[in-house]
C-alpha cells in the first residue's frame, strides 16, 4: 500500500522485544516473515542487550539467513542502560550484522570500540515523541 502511494519502501523493521529464552520461536517467526516479503525488501529487527549472551548456534543461523540487520538497543524506555558497554563487548559473538541503537538524549560510552568488527554497520538514534 505504501509503495503504491509513491513511497520508496526498501524493507521493514520489526521492533519486538523478544525475551532471550524465546529467541528460537522468534527466529522461526522471522523466517516465515522473510519468505512472505518480496525478496528485494530488507528485514531489520531490534534486539535486547541480553541477546549478547545467547549461544544457540542453530537459532543464530536462522537469524543470519533471514535478517539484514539487528539494531541492538542500549536503552529501556527512554533511559540508557548504565552498563550497556559490557553487553556490547560480546555482541560480535552473534555474528549478525548489527547497528547500535541509542535513545535520543541518551548517554554514549566510549570504552568499547566497534570499528574493527566487520558486522558493525553503524548507529541508530531512536527519537522520542515531543511532549507538546
Amino acid at each position: 500500500q505504501w509503495k503504491n502511494q509513491g513511497n520508496n519502501v526498501i524493507g521493514i523493521q520489526i521492533d519486538f522485544d523478544s525475551k532471550t529464552k524465546n529467541l528460537r520461536d522468534y527466529a522461526f517467526f522471522l523466517q516465515k516473515l522473510r519468505h512472505k516479503l518480496p525478496q528485494n525488501y530488507q528485514l531489520s529487527i531490534t534486539g535486547l542487550l541480553d541477546w549478547a549472551n545467547f549461544k544457540d548456534q542453530t537459532t543464530l543461523a536462522i537469524f543470519r539467513q533471514n535478517i539484514n540487520e539487528l539494531i541492538i538497543q542500549t536503552y529501556q524506555g527512554t533511559t540508557t542502560i548504565p552498563n550497556y558497554s559490557q553487553y556490547l563487548k560480546r555482541i560480535s559473538t552473534l555474528k549478525l550484522p548489527y547497528k547500535i541503537g541509542f535513545v535520543q538524549g541518551g548517554r554514549y560510552q566510549k570504552d568499547v570500540k566497534y570499528t574493527n568488527d566487520p558486522n558493525f554497520k553503524g548507529y541508530v538514534i531512536f527519537l522520542l515523541r515531543s511532549k507538546t
